[in-house]
C-alpha cells in the first residue's frame, strides 16, 4: 500500500481522490487478495483431493488385476467368484481341507487315504478299513463315529459334528468320495467306466 492510499489526519489529500474513491479501493484491493488467497487454497484443496481419489482408485484397479490375474483354485479369471464345487470335487475338497467356518475339520488330518494324498495316523487308515463296505457304513463312520470303533482306536478321538456342520449335499459328497476312494468294487467300477469312455 502506497503512502498516497493511506493518509493520517494531519496529512493532506495530495492525489486529488476523495475519501470515499481512496476507501473504495482499499476495499477492492483487499478483496482481490482475499479472492488469490481463497482460489488458491481451493485450488490446493482440488489438488489433494484429486491425488486422494487417484490414489484409491489405483488401489481399487491394482486388488482388481491381482484378483483377476491369479484366481483361487477353482476360480475362472475374471469371474469374481468360485464355481460351486459338486460331487466328488466337493468331497475331495470337504475331505483335505473341511469346512473351517462350521468346525468340520478336515479328514485327512487324521486318517490315510491314498485318492486325496492323506497320510494322517490318529484315525484308521481309509484304504485298509473301507474297502469293502458299502456307501451307508462310509456315512454312519462320518456321522456317529463311536458307534463302532475298530480294534486298536480309541472312542471319542473323532469328531461327532459331521451331520450338523455340513449341508446334506457337502455329506453326501463327502461319503460317496470316500466310497468311491477305497471300495474297491466302486474303484474297478469307476476304472472300467473310465476305460470304456476313453476309447473311441
Amino acid at each position: 500500500m502506497s503512502d498516497e492510499d493511506v493518509r493520517g489526519p494531519d496529512r493532506p489529500e495530495t492525489s486529488g481522490r476523495t475519501e470515499q474513491q481512496i476507501f473504495d479501493d482499499q476495499i477492492a484491493r483487499a478483496s482481490g487478495k482475499t479472492v488469490v488467497m481463497f482460489g488458491g487454497l481451493g485450488i490446493l484443496a482440488a489438488l489433494v483431493m484429486s491425488t486422494v481419489a487417484l490414489v484409491i482408485s489405483a488401489s481399487k484397479n491394482s486388488t482388481t488385476v491381482t484378483v483377476a490375474a491369479t484366481p483361487a483354485a477353482g476360480q475362472t479369471a475374471g469371474s469374481g467368484q468360485a464355481p460351486q464345487l459338486t460331487g466328488d470335487a466337493l468331497g475331495a475338497q470337504l475331505f483335505v481341507s473341511g469346512k473351517p467356518d462350521t468346525g468340520a475339520i478336515g479328514c485327512g488330518s487324521c486318517h490315510t487315504m491314498k485318492a486325496a494324498g492323506a497320510s494322517g495316523t490318529i484315525g484308521p487308515n481309509l484304504d485298509k478299513e473301507l474297502t469293502a463296505d458299502p456307501a451307508s457304513a462310509a456315512r454312519e463312520s462320518i456321522v456317529d463315529p463311536n458307534k463302532e470303533i475298530i480294534p486298536g482306536y480309541s472312542a471319542n478321538v473323532m469328531p461327532t459334528n459331521y451331520g450338523t456342520a455340513l449341508t446334506k449335499p457337502e455329506l453326501d459328497a463327502l461319503v460317496n468320495y470316500v466310497y468311491h476312494s477305497t471300495n474297491t468294487k466302486a474303484k474297478a467300477k469307476a476304472k472300467r467306466a473310465s476305460g470304456k469312455a476313453s476309447t473311441p
